[in-house]
This record gives structure tokens, C-alpha cells and sequence, in this order.
């Protein structure tokens, strides 16, 4: 960490405005100095938090970005860049957030380079510190930046919970007219309340401006400058936190600021002459979302080989009548073999290899979730995917759709904020995603669930004749999402404090896929795969050479020595006791082929902690054996903002505890609830019965969306189903 001098300095440059046409590229340090810390605004010195945000961790007091992108005479492209944050530290995780400032952690600042070259000229960043006494630390700026693994930082020092930080940052790119485009995207008071916030883009008339604040946003507004220039200008006062509150996605409900710049030529004096206001856009354009998706709507004519094989597959193993549903999850699950399972033992091989010879790490370092998608061109998927549908005569269509958490489509800018799925046109529609080792039949991502999204589709499979219209993604339902618990209890011969635990968990819908990562054999799903569709089984250790199988004996332990500690870790986080040994575990149930349409695994345990003597009774506590349940805190009990989760779900246990001989259980009727509303339920029982207890749990979330006055529904399940892990149940001695 690098250590910067400080100085008191008095600056004496006189204060000026804002100018109409910038020309920052032209800014040497000390305009920038000026222009920031000399303003005429009067906001710019602000010290004053105001009363109702003295609990937050920090208050940007002042806010304020500008850009500025011009076509020179050597029709190259000059883009400035400057931000001014003025923050006062409220707390100690404000104080650490803030005494390292990353500076331009992109290597060309605020904004992504789409293609070509560009060259940073300038870059410059002044900081002070404002003491509560009004003293006023400069750091200078000799040895001021320092590398840190690609990005650029500056540790402020001297800085404490009370101060002021006060920074400014510039940056100067010059490049060839097809280099870049601006990209900018944040919440408005996301993590920190802003005081005074100003935002500016000037551009000439060479570019494409793409610019929203949502429908919760200030106003933008636009002025001509002289012939060739634009300004957009956002001021905007007083707008609160609240981004990180949660279950909320903040690009619905909070002021946000959506910028994409973009090289086109003439673009806002087109607009003038055709007399259109605004003149930026701020909404995607179908013409552009039809370009990009054109190429996925069609079918690879060189599928036939594929295809021609899923027939004879399907012959050989007497799936010959099936319907187009059956035959259709038959083609997707033959087509991810193909493109992606048949490779993935021989691709995490190679990968955990590549890994050890370059890093000297072990095989156990390998990723889990390194499923080898990477390779899979979604084109090529799709495109194998649409000739079946073509020859088994299914309607289709593509659908593009944003992920819930960047917000509606009436705010997207661009096309690459979309991602793609096929919509087959059966009775019940069938969707189709870009495909992982783990992904079942008709998946549907919960971060798209319930997204808005456009739809393009041509009558005759015309590519030239291809409409868009919106559309919506269908939410799953609370049932098809379950997590099911079946949990007997006993307690050991040998020392009853000790609790023997069978443990049976069943994943459907969406809390599938990452379980599937963490706890499956995959060599033997794999090879189940191999066998079933004719491929090599690659990684078989009768079948490999010396070398090669002491290598792959090591690889095989290692992951699986990783897999028994993922079911470890399951239990420790299910019943909340660091003191666990696992006895056995295994997958029964992939989820991963035709007809299976749930993951189920078990383990056994021995457990301490979980019981406790007293006297010639035990307490046993039940209620940890149910998992942990969701806690609200005091922040939480308020809410002004819309409910968003991932997907509506069924968390259900069964436990069933064996109670020694001689004894008798008290204290079941606690486990006892029944609240059921529009948003969800929380329903539990216990009883004893053949010297067992038998205690049953289910909560449910109805929707993966509730508006913010629906809220106290769903605090009426939330808070009781919360204090079960504290229930204990007493076993007395008769």
C-alpha cells in the first residue's frame, strides 16, 4: 500500500461555471482542480447532512459526472471523462469503503470499449479531506496511482468516521471514429443517499444518444448549442437510499441513469430534420433487436447428421410413437449430450490439468460449477434445436428478454441487454434456453420468470417476413419449486447426546440446478449418458494408460473428496452445528434425463449439539433439526418499495425422531401453526405417535412478486416461521 504525503493548501483559482461546450479533452490538471473544487455553484461545499439520513453509512453531499464525446478535424474521437464526489463518513463501513479510491478499474474509465483502439492522454485525480473543524487535507499527487491486479487505487489516508472525502477524477481518450461506445448504467442513490446530483453528456452530431432515467427518474433535458452541439443535462436533489433493500430490484422502483453512446453519423441532425423531440432515444429499436436475432431464428442446415442420429437412437431404444412433447424433450436432452455432457469429464479433466501445470494448484481447486457451456456456441445450440422443430412440423418462435433485474423493457437501450430463449408453439408452450450439463427440459431461468420481453416470430418461417411484438415469461408456481426434506432422528447407543441423523432432500424446479453442481456423481451420470446415446466413455480407468490413469485415479479422489465435503457442509448449514461427521452420502436421482423431473440425495450424519441432558431428562432441539429460517431485522419491518424474489416456492420437512425407551415427549403444541393468506402460508404440526415424533413444517412463497402493501401478509408467516429454530421439545423421563 502505498504511502501519500498530505498538505494543507489554500486554492486561490478563481471560481467558474459550467461552460456550455466544454472541450474538456483540452483540461490540463489544474482546470480540473478549478472545475471542480472552484465551482460557483453553491451545493459544490456542502457540509450539511440533513436529519433524516444521520443513520446511513455514508451521504454523497454532492454527485456530479460529465461526459463529453467530439469528432475532431482528424475525424478521430475525444473523450472526457470527469466525476466529483463530495461523501460525508457516517460509520466505520463507510470509512472502509472509502479510504481506497479505485480510479479508472476499467482500463479506458467510466465506459466500455466495444472494438477498435484507444488511447488514454490524461488522466488525473485530486482528493481532500474536510475535517468537522473545516480543515481541509489535500493529498498530493506525487506518486498518487498505484496498480492493483489490472485496476488503479490510492489508499486515503488520515481519513475518519466524521470527515468529508472530496474527489475528483479525469480521464482523456483519444481513438479512431469506431472505438468505442459509452456505456453507463447506476442507480440514483443506490447504496448512499445523494444531496445535489448533476449529470451532463455533450456529443456533436456523430453519435447516437441513448439516455433514460426511468419512469421514477428526473428530467432529462436537452439544448442545442450553436450548429453542431448537444447537451443533456439531469440535476436532480435529495433522493434516498434503498437499493440494497431486500428482495427489491432497484431498476423498477428507484431513479436510475441508462446512457449508450454510439458512433452513428448524422443520427440527431436526422432527428432535427425530421422534427422529432426528443432527440435521443430512449427505448430499444426493433430494428435492431431483429438484426441481432435474425441469424438465431434459423435452422443449420448441416443438423442432418445430428438429427438422422437422435432417429436412430430413438428406434433402437423403442421410442417410436412418441408425442411431439415426448420426442421433443427426448431431441433436447440428445442434443446437450452431443454438444456439451458427452465432453464434460474430458473437459474438466483438461481444465484442472491446464490449472495445476500453470498455477501449481491441485485437482481440488477445480471449479464445481466449471460445466464447459463456454464451448457451446448458443447459435449452434439453437440452430440444431429449430431444424428439429421444423422437421417434427412445431411452430416457434424467438423470444428476447432482459434479466428481471435490469428492469422493463420500455427502459432497455441496447440488444446486448437481452439475452434469447425458443418458445415451441405446442398446446402447452415449451421453452428452450442455452443448455448447462445440469439443465432440465423445458427450463426456464428464474432470473427471466415473469420478465417483460418481445417476441419475434414470422408466419412462414420467412426470415425476411420476421415481426417483434411484447410478450411476457410465464412464473412458475410455488409447488413445481419445492425443497423437501425428510429427516429421521435417533439418538446413538453408545452416547445419547449424540443424534444418528438419515437425511433425504428432494429439489424440484428451480432449486434444482445448483444442488445438481455440489452433489451429483457426475462420472457416473456421464457415463449413464454414454451408454445410453453410444458415445466414448472417456475417463474410464480400465480403459486408460498407466500415466494417464494415476493422473485420472487422483482427479476422480480429488472431486470426490470435495462432493463429501459439499454434503457436509449441507449439513452443517441444515442443522446449524459445526459438530457433524458424514457417514454416507450419494445422489439418488439426477433430475438429468428424460422422465426424471426431480434431484434427490441423502446422507447420514452423527450430530452434537443438538441435544442436551437434564437431570434424567433430555431436550432435544427440534426445531435447528428444521433448517434455518429467514429473520427479519428491525430495518426490515417497514418496506415503501415492491416485493421481488426469485420464483414462488415450497420449503416442506417431514422429521420423524425416534424417542428412547422410557421416555415421553413435551411441549409439541408450540410446533403447532396455521396462517395461510394470498401471499404465502406457514403450516406445522407435531404429534407422538408410536413412540415417535413426528413433526411436519411447510412454508410457502405464492408469487415471486407482491406489491409493497401486500408486505404485512407476508410478515404474518415470515415472523413465526422464524422463531422455530429456537423450539426445543422435551423428552421426560416416565
Amino acid at each position: 500500500m502505498i504511502l501519500t504525503t498530505c498538505a494543507i493548501i489554500t486554492v486561490t483559482i478563481q471560481a467558474q461555471e459550467t461552460p456550455e461546450i466544454g472541450y474538456y479533452y483540452k483540461f490540463k490538471e489544474d482546470h480540473v482542480l478549478d472545475f471542480c473544487w472552484n465551482s460557483n455553484d453553491p451545493n459544490v461545499n456542502d457540509t450539511v447532512v440533513p436529519e433524516e439520513w444521520k443513520n446511513e453509512s455514508a451521504v454523497f453531499l454532492y454527485f456530479e459526472n460529465y461526459y463529453e464525446t467530439i469528432r475532431l478535424k482528424s475525424k478521430a474521437q475525444a473523450l472526457s471523462y470527469i466525476s466529483h464526489y463530495r461523501i460525508k463518513i457516517l460509520d466505520n463501513s463507510a470509512l472502509e469503503k472509502f479510504s481506497e479510491i479505485y480510479y479508472s478499474r476499467d482500463p479506458l474509465g467510466n465506459y466500455s470499449i466495444n472494438w477498435g483502439s484507444a488511447v488514454r492522454q490524461k488522466n488525473f485525480l485530486g482528493i481532500k479531506i474536510i475535517k468537522p473543524n473545516g480543515n481541509e487535507i489535500v493529498l498530493e499527487s506525487d506518486n498518487f496511482i498505484k496498480d492493483d491486479n489490472g485496476g488503479k487505487k490510492v489508499a486515503v489516508p488520515n481519513l475518519e468516521v466524521g470527515d468529508i472525502i472530496d474527489y475528483y477524477q479525469y480521464t482523456y481518450d483519444y481513438g479512431n471514429p469506431y472505438s468505442y461506445a459509452i456505456i453507463d448504467k447506476f442507480i440514483i442513490g443506490g447504496n448512499y443517499p445523494i444531496k445535489h446530483f448533476k449529470y451532463q453528456l455533450l456529443t456533436n452530431r456523430h453519435w447516437k444518444v441513448m439516455l433514460t432515467t426511468g419512469p421514477n427518474g428526473p428530467e432529462i433535458k436537452e439544448k442545442k448549442i450553436g450548429k453542431k452541439f448537444y447537451k443533456f443535462s439531469i440535476t436532480g436533489s435529495d433522493f434516498n437510499s434503498g437499493a440494497d433493500v431486500m428482495w427489491n430490484l432497484p431498476y423498477f422502483d428507484f431513479p436510475f441513469i441508462k446512457l449508450y453512446v454510439i458512433r452513428r453519423d448524422d443520427f440527431l441532425k436526422d432527428k432535427e430534420k425530421e422534427n422529432k423531440r426528443p432527440y435521443r432515444n430512449n427505448k430499444i429499436d426493433k430494428d435492431d433487436l431483429k438484426k441481432a436475432y435474425t441469424s438465431y431464428y434459423q435452422q443449420n442446415n448441416k443438423a442432418t447428421n445430428e438429427y438422422n442420429g437422435f432417429n436412430r437412437y430413438l428406434k433402437r431404444h423403442g421410442k417410436t410413437n412418441l408425442s411431439k412433447e415426448q420426442k421433443l424433450e427426448e431431441y433436447y436432452y440428445y442434443l446437450r449430450h452431443i454438444f456439451l455432457n458427452k465432453h464434460y469429464i474430458y473437459d474438466m479433466y483438461n481444465n484442472s490439468m491446464s490449472s495445476a501445470n500453470s498455477e501449481g494448484s491441485t485437482y481440488t481447486q477445480v471449479d464445481l460449477e466449471d460445466d464447459g457451456s463456454r464451448y457451446l456456441s448458443g447459435w449452434e445450440f439453437t440452430s440444431h434445436l429449430i431444424y428439429g422443430l421444423n422437421k417434427m412440423n412445431i411452430r416457434y418462435e424467438l423470444i428476447a428478454t432482459p434479466r428481471r433485474s435490469i428492469g422493463s423493457i420500455s427502459n432497455l437501450l441496447s440488444v446486448g441487454e437481452t439475452n434469447y430463449l425458443i418458445k415451441a408453439k405446442l398446446s402447452d408452450p415449451v421453452y428452450f434456453y442455452k443448455p448447462s450439463v445440469f439443465t432440465e427440459f423445458n427450463n426456464l431461468p428464474s432470473v427471466i420468470e415473469g420478465a417483460e420481453a418481445y417476441s419475434l416470430y414470422s408466419p412462414d418461417k420467412r426470415t425476411k417476413n420476421i415481426s417483434v411484438r411484447k410478450t411476457s415469461i410465464p412464473v412458475s408456481n410455488a409447488e413445481d419449486n419445492s425443497t423437501i426434506h425428510e429427516i429421521d432422528v435417533s439418538f446413538n447407543t453408545d452416547d445419547q447426546k449424540i443424534l444418528d441423523i438419515y437425511t433425504k432432500i428432494t429439489y424440484k424446479g428451480e432449486p434444482m440446478l445448483r444442488p445438481k453442481y455440489l452433489y451429483t456423481d457426475k462420472f457416473k451420470m456421464i457415463w449413464e449418458e454414454n451408454e445410453r446415446y453410444k458415445t466414448k466413455r472417456w475417463g474410464d480407468l480400465e480403459n486408460s494408460k498407466e500415466k494417464r490413469k494415476i493422473q485420472m485415479e487422483e482427479f476422480t479422489e480429488a472431486r470426490e473428496e470435495v462432493r463429501k465435503e459439499n454434503f457436509a457442509e449441507l449439513a452443517k448449514d441444515l442443522f446449524d452445528t459445526e459438530e457433524i461427521e458424514i457417514v454416507d452420502y450419494n445422489n439418488i436421482n439426477t433430475g438429468n434425463q428424460p422422465g426424471e423431473y426431480d434431484f434427490q440425495i441423502f446422507f447420514d450424519c452423527t450430530a452434537k449439539g443438538l441435544v442436551k441432558k437434564v437431570g434424567p431428562n433430555y431436550v432435544i432441539k427440534a426445531g435447528q433439526i428444521l433448517g434455518g429460517q429467514l429473520t427479519l431485522e428491525e430495518e426490515d419491518m417497514e418496506r415503501e418499495v415492491d416485493i421481488y424474489m426469485r420464483y414462488p416456492r415450497t420449503f416442506d420437512y417431514t422429521v420423524t425422531i425416534n424417542i428412547p425407551d422410557g421416555y415421553n415427549a413435551v411441549g409439541l403444541d408450540s410446533f403447532n401453526e396455521n396462517i395461510i393468506n394470498a401471499t404465502g402460508s406457514l403450516t406445522a404440526s407435531a404429534a407422538e405417535t408410536d413412540n415417535k415424533i413426528i413433526i411436519r413444517f411447510t412454508k410457502t412463497y405464492n408469487h415471486n412478486f407482491e406489491k409493497a402493501e401486500d408486505w404485512p401478509l407476508m410478515k404474518e408467516f415470515i415472523i413465526p416461521a422464524s422463531s422455530f429454530p429456537s423450539k426445543e421439545i422435551l423428552l421426560r423421563k416416565k
